[in-house]
């Protein structure tokens, strides 16, 4: 082989792969991109441009109306929640009113067990309309047994068995309530605000007012008898244990869930009045009924047992209340969100 043939041969040899790789020398990867470019008409590459741009916005678009659309489907489920919650607590109070009766005087007035029959009513349509969706049956179940047992013999043998069944059921209502907080997702509320008060007026604050009406009841009892038996005495001092550990937390979520408020919102909710009503009957429980001896009149301390109760009552009430106002306005607000956006998109 000649030195002029093996010359040739070498440079094909080293010029192969520099063609084979020709799209690439200049612009890299993006090559092959800029050479169609080059033959494509001006419409398509505009066309190209605009998809190129369109298709991330459309994602962002997507996404965002995923995010908006759940957050509206999980406030509404909460506020649905909040609509079964609100007649259960209602019974809750007639129920305390029911057993401080049924202790106190040894019957029941016609009148306050048609008022437990309606609100039970109302329960049951809530759970007929969403117990389901919210994975409650059971609790539904066990909390109306014990409700139509109670409604039928409201008065039994002796003071400590009707204590204990009035209680049983107003606890079986209480878990009802906090199942179908636990369901409809108000336990997760994303927002600080409502979260603390949701647990506060429906998961706290319920648990709170049930403690005091339970110590009303026990003590408005022993006082009137002139003694105490030992199994409620040994009631009694569990309740006074965690009556303040209890409102602890009460008021802990009161505080974190209020702290963004202005006063003219937090100030009306009450709770300088609910603090001062609950030391009061406090007081009493401490000097009438926990001292050396039992001493003072039933009806005094029955009474500022009823006020302090009033004020938590009142107090969860008007909480219960905000809350369910920050949903409405939450969806309300994300919807206009939605509706704004795309507009946005249409006009652009």
């Amino acid at each position: 082989m000649t030195a002029s043939a093996m010359s040739a041969g070498f440079e094909r040899s080293h010029t192969r792969p520099v063609e084979r790789f020709h799209l690439f020398r200049y612009h890299g990867v993006w090559g092959p991109g800029v050479k169609l470019f080059r033959l494509l008409q001006f419409r398509t590459k505009a066309l190209c441009v605009s998809l190129a741009l369109l298709l991330p916005l459309c994602l962002m678009s997507y996404l965002q109306w995923k995010t908006e659309t759940g957050l509206i489907a999980a406030t509404h489920s909460e506020r649905l929640g909040a609509d079964y919650v609100q007649p259960v607590l209602e019974w809750v109070q007639l129920a305390q009113d029911r057993r401080h009766s049924a202790l106190a005087v040894s019957d029941v007035p016609d009148e306050l067990q048609k008022k437990l029959a309606s609100a039970l009513a109302k329960i049951e349509a809530e759970h007929a309309a969403h117990g389901g969706a919210f994975g409650v049956q059971k609790a539904f179940e066990d909390f109306k047994q014990l409700s139509e047992a109670v409604q039928r013999r409201p008065v039994l043998t002796n003071e400590v068995e009707t204590y204990k069944a009035h209680s049983e059921l107003i606890t079986a209502a209480l878990e009802l309530s906090t199942q179908v907080v636990n369901g409809s997702g108000l336990i997760l509320d994303p927002e600080s605000e409502s979260y603390h008060l949701i647990n506060m007026s429906m998961l706290f604050g319920p648990r709170q007012t049930e403690n005091t009406s339970k110590l009303r009841s026990i003590g408005t009892l022993v006082l009137m008898s002139g003694q105490v038996d030992a199994k409620l005495h040994d009631e009694i001092t569990t309740l006074a244990s965690i009556q303040y550990f209890v409102d602890g937390f009460h008021e802990k979520s009161y505080q974190n869930g209020v702290a963004n408020l202005s006063d003219e919102v937090k100030l009306p909710l009450g709770m300088k009045e609910n603090d001062d009503a609950f030391d009061a009957f406090h007081e009493a429980l401490q000097t009438q009924i926990r001292g050396d001896k039992l001493q003072g009149a039933p009806d005094v301390y029955a009474a500022l047992g009823a006020t302090a109760l009033e004020h938590q009552n009142v107090m969860n009430a008007k909480v219960f209340d905000h809350v369910t106002t920050v949903l409405e306005e939450r969806i309300q607000r994300t919807e206009q969100a939605l509706l704004g956006e795309a507009l946005l998109i249409v006009v652009c």
